[in-house]
């Protein structure tokens, strides 16, 4: 709830939809109980990628049982972070490519998500799983009454 109008914004201004935005943030930032997010308000597991603000260097899982350490965004506040997620996915071509602003549904949005590479989460079968991650807190947590009341508003 805390970030549910920030998600909503990010939906006016990059065609992120709110229940995706919410959902990553959840599970990217463990319920905003992980390190990046408690010191670095980064909520979105967004890495330095040619990033000119301020970094963190933190150890992370990559694939399905491999560590590393890599350099993350740092922001001044939760906000930043969201507002960034939206910059970042928008300015990327990866995500046009693979049809995240193309698709009008949290089922599209996730699996184009997973398509261009976001997370490369994978379980022990090598099955790539971020996209049926981010649709189960969806489901579960109702976030796509969300998008259905902001949809609603346009129209």
């Amino acid at each position: 709830a805390s970030i549910e109008q920030a998600g909503i914004e990010n939906y006016r201004e990059f065609g992120i939809l709110p229940s995706i935005t919410i959902a990553q943030a959840i599970l990217e930032s463990n319920w905003g109980c992980s390190q990046l997010s408690t010191e670095y308000n980064n909520l979105f597991g967004i890495k330095n990628h040619g990033w000119g603000g301020k970094t963190a260097s933190l150890a992370t899982s990559e694939q399905y049982d491999m560590q590393i350490t890599a350099e993350f965004r740092a922001y001044d506040s939760i906000e930043e972070s969201i507002k960034d997620h939206g910059i970042f996915l928008k300015e990327n071509p990866r995500y046009t490519k693979h049809g995240l602003f193309q698709a009008d549904t949290y089922e599209g949005q996730a699996k184009a998500l997973q398509a261009a590479g976001y997370s490369t989460k994978e379980n022990a079968n090598g099955e790539r799983i971020y996209a049926r991650q981010l649709m189960e807190i969806i489901e579960q947590y109702r976030l796509h009454e969300i998008d259905d009341d902001v949809k609603e508003i346009q129209s």
